[in-house]
């Protein structure tokens, strides 16, 4: 941690501290809460509980996330994953750990580098569409945030399967009325599914958290370790990677009485990236980055009458990056926002603004307006549009490798989102359909002439063109019927651009066009419980795959023994790299815990 960090939590620590007494329970509730916005109901929010996550096989966060509707996850491997949402790219999607930014400023490749081991992952929270006046700069398709798990519940975990891969999992906590700390503990490694892919990869995650007096402050704090096969991801390599990412944050929000509560955050961000283009070769080609992010956030709520409530607050912060290839640099940043909502009736109107300011990008302004309206019985309508900014990443700016090229020049992407949405709640379930639109100006991409080859014509990044996105959304959850609970997701997409032809994209020029997805759970008896998650998708420019996961149980007390199986139809596609994605594997995983 850079010297003057342990200031900037100091003081707003002191800044909330003394503001004035009594902690509501809503207030305890809102300092975990990701999505800062007064009321999130003009928004598309799908929520992964913990409940739900535990039905799904997965040895890592990218394949929780793959199950969302929207979500584009295209994995390199279980150490190494992007993440996009509503059609975007991986740079068009913010992500936050327990509400705080983490997207990566180097590039968001990196963005899930996260210290949070998997079974210590409460919920994951995903907005679909545009939420810059909400979260500021890069959240084009969405914002995604992974909540950890508070309190003192333990629990221990081993697995092991195809392609040498393993797992050791532990956490547990202490704690009483005043406060509670608790810690978890990952090592994962695989030889990999294919050459090239193998992974070391270690977590470590503690958080704190405490009343004192009137004040209710959380402190978390992570490392994380991944050393990965990268072949055929920067070009036609066998590369290799080790990643180190360090996090801390302290919230901390106290009750002001009269309707009014104070909100404050300061966190910090390291990571490490140590690139070797030729694994046999160390010393052909190397990149070294450190890159550094420290943020502050102060924000004031205020209830007015029953009916309405407005929040406003200011966010700062500086971005550093120390590397090798892409030399030294700095940004500053500096935010205001306001957000309100009023019920009217039955709906509920919520309108945001937000000005960013960046010492290297310049300023722009990011407004929202949601409705909420209540139709007829059981039908509730939804309506949102929205304007943001996504700014180009340091490597796209400044990277050169053999196979690619950034470009300084860069300049920043503007876009318009809207939706409209209508859901239908019935029994023990409810479905929900949106329509859904983006207009981008000054799309960037990497881009190369079609039918040339890395590294005779590097990828090069660029303000490619003016694109628009059209797509529909379907999302239904019926529980026990014919004895099974189903969830059912479904996306469709039409992707425009203005690009002149024989020109190719590496990332936003090839979003999934159609996607959809049925998870059924069903209960066996004598303990065992069974989950298919069937999905099929279609990329731009592609064929189309369809494919099978499962997971089967058995629980008796604080024990479970878990099988799953993954690719179960032997799917045929290509992941991110332009390489074939992993065939079937089987995962064996015993556990213990106690709540």
């Amino acid at each position: 941690m850079r010297p003057h960090t342990p200031a900037i939590v100091l003081a707003l620590t002191l800044a909330v501290t003394y503001t004035s007494p009594a902690l509501s329970q809503q207030a305890l509730d809102t300092v975990r809460v990701s999505t800062r916005a007064t009321d999130k109901g003009g928004f598309s929010l799908e929520v992964l509980d913990r409940a739900t996550l535990d039905r799904l096989p997965a040895l890592a966060l990218p394949q929780l996330l793959a199950r969302a509707l929207g979500v584009d996850v295209q994995a390199r491997s279980a150490a190494s994953a992007d993440v996009s949402v509503r059609g975007g790219s991986y740079q068009q999607a913010l992500i936050l750990l327990d509400g705080v930014r983490v997207t990566d400023a180097q590039t968001a490749h990196f963005s899930l580098d996260l210290p949070v081991p998997l079974d210590d992952i409460e919920r994951i929270e995903i907005l679909r569409g545009g939420a810059s006046a909400l979260h500021g700069p890069d959240a084009a398709g969405g914002v995604v945030n992974i909540v950890t798990r508070r309190g003192t519940s333990r629990s221990i975990r081993v697995e092991g399967g195809s392609f040498g891969t393993g797992r050791v999992a532990l956490a547990g906590g202490i704690g009483g009325e005043r406060g509670s700390a608790r810690m978890a503990a990952e090592y994962a490694t695989s030889d990999g599914a294919r050459a090239g892919t193998d992974y070391d990869t270690r977590q470590l995650r503690i958080g704190l958290d405490r009343s004192l007096g009137g004040t209710r402050l959380a402190l978390d704090g992570g490392y994380a370790r991944r050393a990965f096969g990268a072949n055929a991801f920067y070009g036609p390599y066998d590369s290799f990677e080790t990643t180190e990412t360090g996090t801390l944050a302290l919230r901390a929000e106290r009750a002001a009485g009269a309707g009014r509560s104070v909100q404050a955050m300061a966190s910090w961000r390291r990571h490490d990236d140590d690139f070797i283009l030729r694994r046999e070769a160390p010393e052909a080609y190397r990149n070294l980055h450190t890159n550094t992010m420290l943020l502050g956030e102060l924000s004031l709520r205020q209830v007015v009458g029953s009916r309405s409530a407005v929040t406003a607050g200011v966010e700062g912060g500086r971005l550093t990056l120390a590397s090798l290839r892409l030399g030294d640099r700095a940004e500053d940043r500096l935010a205001a926002f306001v957000e309100g909502a009023h019920q009217l009736r039955g709906a509920t109107l919520t309108a945001a603004a937000r000005v960013d300011h960046s010492s290297v990008t310049g300023s722009a302004l990011s407004p929202s307006v949601t409705v909420r309206l209540p139709l007829a019985e059981g039908y509730t309508g939804r309506l949102a549009i929205s304007r943001g900014i996504r700014a180009p990443s340091w490597t796209e700016r400044y990277y050169v490798d053999p196979a690619n090229r950034g470009t300084p020049t860069l300049g920043v992407e503007t876009f318009w989102t809207g939706d409209a949405a209508l859901r239908r709640a019935f029994g023990r379930g409810g479905a929900e359909l949106t329509v859904f639109g983006r207009r981008s100006r000054d799309l960037i991409d990497w881009t190369r002439p079609a039918g040339t080859v890395p590294p005779a014509v590097p990828w090069v990044a660029s303000n490619v063109a003016d694109a628009t996105l059209h797509g529909v959304e379907l999302s239904g959850e019926v529980m026990q019927l014919a004895g099974v609970d189903w969830r059912l997701r479904a996306q469709g997409t039409r992707f425009t651009t203005s690009l002149p032809a024989g020109i190719v994209g590496k990332y936003a020029l090839r979003p999934l066009t159609r996607s959809g997805g049925v998870t059924a759970t069903r209960a066996l008896g004598a303990g065992v419980r069974a989950s298919v998650d069937v999905v099929h998708a279609r990329r731009a420019g592609e064929e189309g795959y369809t494919t099978a996961d499962a997971r089967v149980e058995w629980g008796r007390g604080a024990w479970r023994v878990t099988v799953d199986g993954t690719n179960l139809a032997n799917a045929r596609w290509l992941d991110v790299t332009g390489m074939p994605a992993p065939g079937p594997a089987l995962v064996t995983g015993v556990s213990w815990a106690m709540r």
